[in-house]
């Protein structure tokens, strides 16, 4: 009995004690049972990277900011001089900073950004902000000398004179604005003048209207290597041996020029021409007689190693396997064709050519038909038509491949003193002839714009610099209206390949660049020259 009753109270304690355990633990929460764990306080502020500013800004300028931060809700603010001009809560943008927006001098650019736990960052960068109008690198290879003066100017599109300086050395040469000019496009020119009374004509003045204000123009060097402009620094002389007589000879391309070679008996004979020393591509030669429209005598020669000294043999000229020919356009007479040749697209897209037809002649004359050399060598051609039109209508057109051209449906008048154009083409260049009417001499002036329905006269109000305005006083040239224009011709341009025509400013339009079609239509507004 005593035994049972042991055994009871064992299993009654251990129910018990089972009890006890399950009531305390139901009583006792654990820490942090059921809730999130408790988040540390964001004391990190935001880090902001900035790209590099130059110490003088000149120019718009683009500005990449980077902010880093754990929070995704980050503002960030920039100041100039404490004035708040931009505000982003990007964490990659991009601030463009303008010199026209400001006025002229040392800044401070603040840049405070902060996070949602308000944590601020503040960063501070110094420099100094100058308008730049314009800015010519190299004076394009020009500089003052006892032949020639030059005078850069720039004015605003309503004649004002902004700025103007001598040129007398190659260095570069920068031009700023007041802080009371408002960016807009100006006008800029380049005199040249000539010091000896007894020179005609007294000079020559190229304008570039439609010019943005801050325009920094490309260098020479820039100018040759984007546009495939011809680079001929040496010189060479080419000896003949064993020639025909009455033999012409042409050699002309992008790195190589022939001044002439005809030869008018039997035997040796040499001249000199231009190359480029450091060209890769063979120069091509070849012979046929001039202004003859036959290619039964046409030679040619493929020299693999110009150099300072050539000699070539009239024996190794290779004669044609294969001619073609082309349509003249309907609508031309008189006209000069050019057909140049490359090795291929590659070739085309380089611009190195070699000229292997020069004709001049009249399209009835050749029952508007040309005869033309096909050559295995080369792959691509472009033919190249200056034609006179009719007495006040001329056109020069560069096209590839052997499809007879279309002469563009564009027109220029002079209305009053303003010239009204229509058609879809790129720049218009003006030419224009001032004659004085009592010393006859002549000052030419070619201006520049971009494609517009109405060209109002540019010399209206156009205010000259005073020491030029002085020379053409003394000659008595007035270039202020259109009483002394004896010459006014309006030239439309059109282009496959586009190009900046404010970067290249006082070097020419480009239209000898190979890399696609370009043409020009010329219309003779006035033409009433004045004579002793």
């Amino acid at each position: 009995m005593l035994k049972n009753l042991f055994a009871l109270t064992l299993i009654s304690l251990f129910f018990l004690s089972c009890s006890s355990d399950s009531s305390s633990s139901d009583d006792v929460i654990p820490p942090n049972s059921g809730n999130s764990p408790i988040s540390e306080e964001d004391t990190t502020a935001p880090v902001v990277s900035i790209s590099d500013i130059l110490d003088v800004v000149e120019v718009l300028t683009p500005i990449q900011f980077s902010i880093t931060d754990s929070s995704n809700n980050v503002t960030t603010q920039i100041f100039i001089d404490d004035t708040e001009v931009f505000s982003s809560q990007e964490k990659q943008f991009i601030f463009e900073l303008d010199p026209y927006d400001f006025p002229s001098g040392a800044k401070t650019m603040r840049v405070v950004s902060e996070d949602s736990s308000e944590n601020e960052t503040t960063e501070n960068v110094s420099f100094e902000l100058k308008r730049l109008l314009f800015r010519l690198p190299d004076a394009q290879g020009r500089i003052s000398n006892s032949f020639q003066d030059y005078f850069m100017a720039l004015n605003s599109q309503d004649g004002e004179l902004l700025a103007s300086a001598k040129l007398v050395s190659d260095d570069e040469l920068s031009f700023y604005a007041e802080d009371d000019f408002e960016r807009q496009d100006i006008v800029a020119t380049l005199y040249i003048l000539f010091p000896d009374p007894n020179t005609s004509p007294r000079g020559f003045v190229l304008s570039f209207d439609d010019v943005p204000a801050g325009t920094i123009a490309l260098s020479d060097a820039e100018i040759d290597e984007i546009y495939n402009l011809n680079t001929r620094s040496g010189s060479f002389q080419l000896d003949m041996m064993d020639a025909a007589s009455d033999t012409d000879f042409y050699m002309n391309g992008k790195d190589v020029s022939l001044i002439s070679l005809s030869s008018f008996a039997e035997g040796n004979f040499s001249e000199s021409g231009s190359y480029d020393p450091n060209s890769s591509v063979p120069a091509f030669i070849y012979s046929n007689p001039e202004n003859v429209n036959d290619l039964g005598a046409y030679q040619y020669l493929f020299i693999d190693n110009l150099e300072e000294n050539t000699s070539v043999s009239f024996d190794d000229f290779l004669p044609l396997q294969e001619t073609n020919q082309i349509d003249i356009p309907n609508e031309v007479s008189d006209f000069t064709f050019e057909l140049r040749a490359y090795e291929d697209e590659a070739g085309f897209d380089l611009g190195e050519y070699s000229t292997v037809l020069r004709f001049r002649g009249n399209r009835d004359d050749e029952n508007g038909i040309l005869n033309i050399p096909q050559l295995s060598e080369f792959d691509v051609y472009q033919q190249n038509f200056n034609a006179t039109i009719s007495p006040t209508l001329s056109w020069n057109g560069f096209f590839k491949g052997f499809g007879t051209p279309t002469l563009p449906s564009w027109n220029a008048a002079l209305q009053g003193t303003e010239v009204v154009a229509s058609g879809d083409f790129d720049v218009a260049q003006f030419i224009v002839v001032f004659t004085s009417p009592t010393t006859f001499d002549d000052l030419t002036w070619i201006y520049h714009a971009e494609n517009k329905p109405l060209y109002r006269n540019p010399f209206d109000n156009f205010v000259l610099p005073d020491a030029v305005a002085t020379f053409l006083n003394n000659d008595q040239i007035d270039t202020s209206g259109f009483d002394q224009i004896t010459f006014f011709r309006a030239d439309l341009f059109e282009y496959e390949e586009e190009f900046n025509m404010s970067e290249t400013v006082f070097t020419g339009f480009p239209f000898l660049n190979s890399k696609g079609d370009q043409q020009i239509v010329g219309f003779t507004l006035i033409n009433d020259p004045i004579f002793p």
